[in-house]
């Protein structure tokens, strides 16, 4: 149903950023006793007003119009509705910076939830949007990522809500480092909002893009960004916005060294924020003020500034990330001034108040600095310890730039750990007794060959960043993957992937993990273009190749460059399994197949003859695992004896190692080594291994 006439005047005020005439003109229409349709949507449309003004104030009057609302659609029993205002009550208060506000968010849009009209309504639309944002400053980034898709989902139609949604998720991929994803999300905003007449939002957005141009070191183009942003906030009453902006377009010139401008810049801000009470950004504009004192060598006032205004202003207002940006900025100038006791207690105290805000990329700038100040003052030991805890921070995010500066103070303390750390961060295990010396050893285990399907024709549509930062996303999803499967990746080579699977005692047979790892591969990488699909980027397939073979493992190349890798037909027949699989699809070979125990829903394809191979090799296409299999897996030797365990299948493998039988027990589990055990054996399969073979009795199949 089309709104009428008063309401749409309302909105189209609140577009155009007239945010407290839109204010009084809601009050107008509510003193002369609107139509009841209109009055609770009135009353709504106030209380979003009043919290666009900004300050506690503008709080405290959107709490009192969304209460009202509440009461008029209980009234009317719009149940979805009441949703929806208990939801913009839940993410008012975040907005605000209101104290504890993100957990008391958390237990409204609970509430909001049981309101709800269904799955699919407005307020399941609206109240997953505004989860999504407070999982992301909680620093939840699955949860928040699963509510931004499916907000995602259900905003479709409604491009108003959709492009605050691309803001808050363009927030949420600058959280994890991403600047490529969060640029595009607010390429969309901009768009959805220039076709609604958003004005105000536009320039909402228009600061966020400029932000990100900062984070990315492109000062020039963020001044133009800001520009746009402030030319158009002038227009509205989004005071708060436009000072925003001003203290940001300072941090660009900042770093283009216009000191001028950028003090220009941040006076302005400075009025702003004092006129209209926004302690928060004025604290920010003394940090920046302090920062361009700094920067010209004026070390004293800087410090001056910080201590009699920023840092007393955080600390009164309870601005943790305020504070935390604030003492660590102090940090920095006494570590220059040479004061590296009281340098080191304010980056304590700042990496406190990170990791109490949530803060996680902002605790490893902060540690990173305190590796600095501890190298400086000759504590190495404390030094050491502090690049482990940014490295993991970094490792956690994804955050490629955190992770090479954490390593080159790694390397600098310890170059052997270095190694070792990154050995780890490849494969999951320590260098350990891996011989550095040329030469390897013949070993039976498992290869997967990936690659990405016409990745040649998307290179040559798709701009070079992007290509770039798809793959680095890519290969960083997958070798978790292969990791998490106890694998480890040889190489990379352009779009394609090759990694082993060692046999391993306690982890299960290499065969099996590497298959596991292959479905697990296709099962994220759908995930991982339903988030390519938000930002309109084309899907990625991908078709893989498994073999089972003796290879040559070991150090190979020369004194000069050496890559500790595999070699052999168990490489050759994997990669030619990967170029025969088609898209979405794993093959495997027979050598692989009678490794996996039936465990796996599989279908025989056509045998072929691999390039370079003169035999026909069976192959067979992995479906899935197998449904009615509920437990893990382990495989073990022939005689062995295997220790009771609720919940195990245990495939007792035949000196040939190949699988020999799988047994599931009816009644009882008997004491190790006690082969007296009743099983249920597939005698025909029983050679002569000996082994017990256990599960839980509700998980016996017919």
């Amino acid at each position: 149903m089309r709104m009428s006439s008063p309401l749409d005047a309302v909105m189209a005020l609140e577009h155009q950023g007239h945010f407290a005439k839109a204010l009084s003109t809601v009050q107008a229409l509510l003193t002369d006793t609107p139509p009841p349709q209109d009055e609770a949507a009135l009353v709504l449309l106030g209380g979003r007003c009043a919290l666009r003004l900004g300050g506690e104030q503008g709080y405290k009057t959107g709490q009192t119009y969304f209460d009202r609302a509440r009461v008029l659609y209980e009234q009317d029993d719009q149940r979805d509705m009441v949703a929806v205002v208990l939801a913009e009550k839940a993410i008012g208060a975040v907005q605000c910076g209101m104290p504890q506000a993100l957990h008391t968010a958390l237990k409204k849009l609970d509430e909001a939830e049981t309101y709800q009209g269904g799955p699919g309504s407005q307020a399941a639309a609206i109240i997953a949007h505004y989860r999504a944002v407070v999982y992301d400053r909680l620093g939840e980034k699955a949860h928040a990522f699963e509510y931004f898709t499916r907000a995602h989902e259900l905003l479709q139609h409604c491009p108003g809500q959709a492009a605050n949604m691309l803001d808050d998720l363009g927030a949420y991929y600058m959280s994890l480092g991403k600047p490529h994803l969060a640029r595009s999300c607010y390429t969309q905003a901009i768009a959805k909002k220039t076709e609604i007449g958003d004005v105000c939002g536009q320039a909402t957005t228009y600061g966020h893009l400029g932000r990100l141009l900062v984070a990315s070191e492109q000062y020039a183009e963020a001044v133009e960004q800001f520009h746009k942003a402030m030319d158009i906030g002038m227009q509205t009453d989004d005071i708060r916005e436009v000072a925003r902006n001003h203290c940001s377009i300072a941090q660009a010139y900042m770093a283009l060294h216009d000191d001028e401008r950028a003090a220009q810049a941040l006076a302005t801000c400075i009025h702003l924020t004092s006129q209209h009470r926004f302690p928060d950004l004025l604290a920010q504009a003394y940090v920046g003020q302090a920062t361009l004192l700094g920067q010209q060598g004026h070390l004293e006032p800087a410090l001056t500034v910080l201590r009699d205004y920023a840092i007393p202003m955080c600390r009164a207002d309870l601005d943790l990330r305020g504070l935390a940006a604030a003492r660590q900025h102090e940090g920095s100038l006494l570590r220059a001034m040479g004061q590296w006791t009281e340098a080191i207690e304010a980056l304590h105290e700042a990496s406190y108040l990170y990791r109490d805000s949530l803060c996680a990329r902002e605790l490893a700038v902060v540690t990173l600095e305190l590796v600095h100040l501890y190298l400086d003052s000759g504590r190495e030991e404390e030094a050491r310890n502090a690049v482990h805890t940014a490295l993991d921070l970094a490792e956690k995010l994804g955050d490629t730039h955190l992770v090479r500066s954490g390593d080159a103070l790694l390397e600098r303390l310890d170059p052997k750990e270095a190694v070792q750390r990154a050995f780890r961060r490849v494969d999951g295990h320590d260098v350990g007794s891996r011989s550095f010396l040329l030469g390897g050893q013949r070993e039976f285990l498992t290869v997967l060959m990936s690659d990405i399907v016409s990745f040649t024709t998307y290179v040559a549509d798709t701009e070079l960043q992007e290509v770039t930062q798809t793959l680095n996303d890519y290969f960083t999803l997958m070798t978790d993957i292969v990791v998490r499967h106890h694998g480890h990746v040889d190489k990379y080579v352009g779009d394609g992937l090759m990694a082993i699977f060692r046999e391993m005692p306690g982890v299960g047979h290499h065969a099996n993990r590497a298959v596991y790892a292959a479905l697990e591969m296709l099962e994220r990488l759908r995930d991982f273009n339903k988030e390519r699909a938000v930002h309109h980027q084309q899907p990625l397939h991908i078709r893989i190749g498994v073999h089972s073979d003796p290879a040559i493992l070991g150090n190979i190349g020369c004194y000069g460059k050496m890559d500790y890798t595999a070699i052999g037909t168990a490489v050759i027949l994997a990669s030619r399994l990967e170029q025969s699989a088609t898209a979405d699809s794993v093959l495997i070979s027979d050598g692989t197949y009678q490794l996996l125990g039936g465990y796996f829903q599989v279908e025989p394809r056509p045998s072929f003859i691999p390039k370079g191979f003169a035999e026909e090799h069976r192959v067979w296409q992995v479906l899935g695992c197998q449904p009615l299999l509920k437990c893990s897996v382990e495989f073990v030797a022939p005689e062995a004896t295997v220790a009771p365990h609720p919940g195990v299948i245990a495939i007792a493998l035949g000196h040939d190692q190949r699988p020999g039988c799988l047994g599931r027990q009816r009644q009882h589990v008997g004491q190790r080594g006690d082969h007296s055990t009743p099983v249920d054996l597939n005698l025909a399969a029983w050679t002569s291994a000996t082994a017990l073979v256990y599960t839980r009795p509700e998980l016996v199949l017919d």
